[in-house]
Parts: structure tokens; sequence; C-alpha cells
């Protein structure tokens, strides 16, 4: 008796579920305390253990994942840094962006932060601190809980200014560019001199 065989779509959906899955391990994994013990994981994404065992052996195939030896728990590689840093090697908010936080940090004699705003969380992309600065223990690739500021009104979009007389708008952390017609106050911010 022959077996019946899954339609394509359903096959389709089974490989969409699982590649949800394994991106679900690398941010499970992005998390503190860094090393996750295969039940940590299953527990986590409220999976059997073997299921997750096949998704981890996926990772660790692609050099996503390693796994410690004497602990026998699951941690990031250096692979998942690159393809995380070209989003900012491509990213447009970040290039404007730098000069000004440089000025902003040698004027003000304290470390500058440009983060993003990344879900319900925001998201540090680049510190910098005068020489003489005592450092804020922030990382790059950091996830911070944003504190509410009454001073700030969020419901007006970031701009910076950038070469040509263009204005880098971010919203809702992918960056865009919007050609200013007129002059105004916000086309063209500067830091006091």
């Amino acid at each position: 008796m022959a077996r019946s065989k899954k339609p394509a779509v359903h096959k389709r959906s089974e490989r969409v579920g699982a590649s949800r899955r394994c991106l679900q391990i690398l941010e499970i994994l992005a998390g503190q305390p860094y090393l996750f013990s295969l039940a940590d994981i299953s527990a986590a994404l409220s999976m059997p253990k073997s299921s997750v065992y096949r998704l981890l052996n996926v990772l660790l195939e692609s050099g996503f994942v390693e796994q410690e030896v004497g602990t026998r728990r699951y941690l990031l590689t250096p692979k998942v840094l690159w393809i995380g840093t070209s989003y900012l090697r491509n990213s447009a908010v970040e290039r404007c962006s730098l000069p000004l936080l440089s000025q902003l940090s040698e004027r003000t004699a304290t470390t500058s932060h440009l983060a993003v705003w990344d879900s319900d969380t925001v998201l540090i992309l680049h510190t910098e601190a005068p020489p003489s600065a005592m450092n804020l223990f922030v990382d790059v690739g950091e996830r911070r809980q944003p504190q509410p500021d009454p001073r700030i009104d969020r419901t007006e979009e970031p701009r910076v200014a950038a070469p040509g007389g263009r204005t880098t708008t971010q919203r809702f952390g992918r960056p865009s560019f919007v050609v200013d017609g007129e002059s105004s106050s916000n086309s063209n911010p500067r830091l006091p001199t």
C-alpha cells in the first residue's frame, strides 16, 4: 500500500515554521546569560527537546551556533556578529550621525550613544566617548528598556543632517531620506559653538 504524500503547501509551511523557530533560537541565544542548555531552549520555545535538537544541529552545521564541550551549552558564533554588523555597514543613519555624535561627545565631554527604537526597546548602534570621559557600560548591540522622558515628543521623527541638504529620517528602526525643499531650523541641525 502506497503512502500518501503531503501536499506541497503543507511542506512549505513546515519549512517556514522551522525557519522561524531557528530564528527564535538565535534570539534566545542572544539574550543573557548567553549560554543555554537544550532544556533551557526547549522550555523557552515550548517545544520538545528532540525538535529543538534538530534545529540546533542545522544552526551548528551552518556555523551560527556552537556547543561548549564541558557544559554542552549552546552559544552564538562570530558569524552572527558579522551578519548583524552588516546593518551598521549599510546604515545611512549611522554614517550621517557619526560626525555629529563625535562633535556632541567632544563638546559636552560626555559619552554619547546612537540608538534606534526596535520593537519596544532601544538598540544601541554606536557609542562615542571623548578621550577623557568616564565610560558608562553600554555595549553596541545592547538592548535597553526606554526610560520615559516627558520633554521628548516621540511622535516627531528624529532628523539628522546629511550631506547635500538631505535629512536622514529614522522611523521604526528603518532609515529613509527626505529631501527638504524649504529651509527650516530642523533641516540642518547644528551643535552649539
